[in-house]
């Protein structure tokens, strides 16, 4: 098993949030080398009394979804590259500003708000404490903040890994925009992991122009 991500809203000084997908990794490579030296295991590992289905599930779980499309779809396909170095939920974000501060030309200096569209989960775990998002202090507060990396994004137009990895999290331009990042739950969006960047950030300029998924409003 690869373990929980308790580890993302306990503790933030923990750094074992990147060690849970390896055990995970490590553990399907070790069975198939031991398999490979002929030891034998529990033929019901999974769906038997003490299997991880009823340990771990208690018996909730859907066999026919487990079985669907055995041997014809592969998780492995679904997989993606991540451009920068924080939480996969947050690339949309990304994403967005760099669009609209591309498209834009947006000078940072001129925005008066940013509004970013989050789903209930993506806000407890990525956009609060948000004094604490929008001024990270440590390398995981960084890599697990919506508007940090927004912030970095609309105020640089890129947002390179330094700003992420062992950074000092104080520079005055990226503060600048992050002290202007709110968000709101749309309950649309509940059931998104990962949201599509027309719809994830709203920001007005203090001419009043509005930067928007669909286009530019006065």
């Amino acid at each position: 098993c690869a373990g929980n991500v308790q580890v993302n809203i306990d503790d933030e000084h923990a750094l074992t949030t990147r060690l849970s997908c390896g055990f995970a990794a490590r553990g399907g490579i070790m069975s198939c080398l031991l398999a490979q030296q002929g030891l034998t295991g529990a033929q019901h590992s999974l769906e038997g009394r003490y299997g991880l289905f009823n340990i771990y599930q208690h018996g909730d779980y859907s066999h026919d979804t487990l079985i669907k499309d055995l041997g014809k779809r592969y998780e492995i396909d679904e997989l993606s590259f991540k451009p920068w170095a924080c939480c996969r939920q947050i690339h949309s974000y990304i994403d967005a500003a760099l669009q609209r501060h591309k498209k834009y030309d947006i000078n940072p200096d001129e925005i008066e708000k940013i509004t970013v569209y989050i789903n209930e989960l993506a806000g407890k775990a990525l956009c609060e404490p948000l004094e604490l998002r929008r001024k990270p202090t440590e390398e995981v507060h960084a890599q697990f903040s919506i508007p940090y990396n927004v912030g970095i994004a609309l105020a640089y137009g890129r947002v390179p890994i330094n700003f992420i990895q062992k950074g000092d999290f104080t520079d005055p331009k990226v503060l600048a925009v992050t002290e202007k990042i709110n968000y709101e739950i749309d309950p649309v969006l509940a059931d998104q992991k990962l949201l599509a960047p027309d719809k994830a950030v709203q920001i007005v300029m203090k001419d009043g122009t509005v930067y928007t998924s669909s286009g530019t409003t006065t």
